[in-house]
């Protein structure tokens, strides 16, 4: 249970099943979808289940209501992600960085739009002049605070819609495909300059009908269990080989779509990769700095030891000794981090830190 201090207060939120937002598409995501089916620069959506916990982005299911963006007679399911910062209650509960925010309340907007068009929103912005993180201090203003909670939201907004357009040639297959950028609009929008602050950005995507890769033990047989794992572990490789860092690979962040095989009449899977939020573009980082990120981070390994752990737990106390393991993870060695230095396809790097 949340904690009261963390606890949004219900009747605020406009994400409940039922309830339609507005969207207003923004003009730099790809164009393919938007040029097959027909997007409008408006669009309304029908929230059809909220995604919980709900933590750096609300995320929910959502269909379509526009009918040129319709599949036959059936509305378009897809999944929307806004980075709300009222909501956003994994950033509201804080950390060993700072201290649990308040839930939002819409009496302190005013202050808070007050603040973040001023010559001082970049103090509470959560960066310093020269880029090194600053956090909330208990001294801080609940619009300071704000102010900070909006940028935040912002740069995981932007760190995943760049996440999307540098892995563009997976999208579809191995990750969702990015159908638009949106902002949702609340009541009437109008050209007022404090607008954008109250406006929340997001992303519309391809909706994975699937399950979570930890849940494999319940949803696939053990025979496809290291043929999906493997899957998942080439699929970092390839996001690995576009020039991407991700910093929160999670077994819950990985989705298994089942497709059918009308030739051997049995199912086969598709590792597919979510939530690139907290992940970065390698860009013009060099080669040395880039392979050290890389080994410290091990992404290969948080799904390769993780499932293993996971599933010789589950059929552990009914294997034999002699028996083989449903899934046996052998690390491929990409990225290798020892005593002499740290080794990846970029090169080898002795490093003194």
């Amino acid at each position: 249970m949340s904690s009261p201090s963390t606890q949004v207060i219900p009747s605020l939120s406009p994400y409940y099943v039922g309830n339609i937002l507005r969207l207003l598409r923004l003009n730099t995501e790809p164009a393919r979808l938007r040029e097959s089916r027909g997007f409008s620069d408006s669009i309304n959506v029908k929230i059809l289940k909220v995604i919980e916990p709900i933590t750096l982005s609300v995320v929910l299911q959502v269909a379509l209501l526009s009918h040129d963006l319709s599949d036959g007679n059936e509305p378009l399911i897809a999944i929307l992600k806004l980075y709300d910062r009222r909501f956003a209650a994994g950033l509201r509960a804080g950390d060993y960085r700072y201290k649990a925010i308040q839930p939002w309340d819409p009496a302190h907007d005013d202050a808070f739009v007050a603040l973040a068009q001023s010559d001082e929103a970049s103090d509470y912005s959560g960066k310093d002049k020269d880029g090194n993180p600053i956090f909330p201090g208990e001294d801080w203003t609940v619009a300071q605070k704000e102010v900070f909670l909006y940028h935040q939201c912002l740069e995981l907004y932007k760190a995943e819609v760049e996440a999307y357009h540098t892995l563009k040639p997976l999208q579809g297959m191995d990750i969702p495909e990015l159908y638009a950028n949106v902002c949702c609009l609340e009541g009437e929008s109008t050209a007022a300059p404090a607008v954008s602050y109250l406006q929340v950005s997001g992303i519309l995507l391809e909706f994975i009908p699937g399950f979570a890769l930890r849940d494999i033990a319940t949803h696939a047989p053990e025979e496809d269990w290291q043929v999906i794992c493997d899957d998942a572990i080439a699929t970092i490789h390839k996001i690995d080989d576009l020039g991407v860092l991700n910093h929160d690979v999670r077994i819950d962040n990985v989705l298994v779509r089942r497709l059918s095989n009308e030739e051997t009449k049995r199912d086969i899977y598709k590792a597919v990769f979510i939530d690139f939020a907290l992940s970065e573009v390698r860009g013009e980082m060099s080669a040395e700095d880039w392979t050290v990120k890389k080994c410290r981070q091990d992404e290969e390994g948080a799904i390769g030891y993780v499932m293993q752990a996971r599933l010789k737990k589950r059929v552990g106390s009914r294997k034999k000794h002699t028996e083989v393991f449903p899934f046996t993870y052998q690390a491929t060695g990409r990225y290798r981090h020892s005593e002499d230095g740290y080794k990846g396809p970029l090169g080898f790097f002795v490093r003194s830190d």
